[in-house]
């Protein structure tokens, strides 16, 4: 998922800056791999959250 800002108007479209990107990884053990990525980059995790309605 990538995440888009408005910078400003052109005519009839609006130029985007690209704010950030997000990526999706399948995995069985969501800690060993937080722990795995965090060591790997050197930097704790930007973003975590939960989806109560499927249990996450």
């Amino acid at each position: 998922m990538t995440i888009y800002r408005s910078i400003t108007k052109i005519g009839f479209c609006d130029i985007m800056k690209i704010l950030q990107t997000l990526s999706r990884l399948y995995i069985n053990d969501l800690n060993s791999a937080l722990e795995f990525y965090e060591e790997l980059l050197g930097s704790p995790a930007a973003m975590r959250f939960e989806i109560p309605q499927i249990g996450l």
